[in-house]
């Protein structure tokens, strides 16, 4: 068998999948796989409403406050239908030349040229 460092079976008897980005549990430690890991998924014991988890939407990039006793699915399904933009937010960083083709970054040092 290969030994793979990290790589550790799902705390779900039912599922014990093998994950090579295995997720601990904050409220109970527990190790889960990506369909497990959040509270509700695991029937956390120690969940809490004082603990946070979020999910990021894949459409804008909102963190999206996930409630100890929701199905993550459930969370995303009213977020994407209440409040999600469905894009993502213009990307922050250096101002490329607008030249076609080229793809110099403008900065303190070369606002005008490229």
């Amino acid at each position: 068998a290969m030994d793979v460092s990290g790589a550790a079976h799902c705390s779900v008897p039912r599922c014990n999948q093998l994950d090579f980005l295995p997720f601990r549990c904050d409220a109970c430690a527990g190790v889960f796989c990506k369909d497990h890991f959040a509270h509700a998924r695991h029937s956390c014991p120690k969940a809490s409403s004082a603990s946070v988890q979020v999910l990021v939407c894949p459409l804008c990039a909102v963190a999206v406050r996930m409630s100890p006793s929701e199905d993550p699915n459930v969370t995303w399904e009213r977020h994407y239908t209440s409040g999600c933009a469905q894009e993502r937010p213009q990307r922050a960083g250096p101002t490329r030349c607008p030249v076609d083709g080229c793809k110099e970054k403008l900065g303190p040092s070369n606002r005008f040229d490229c």
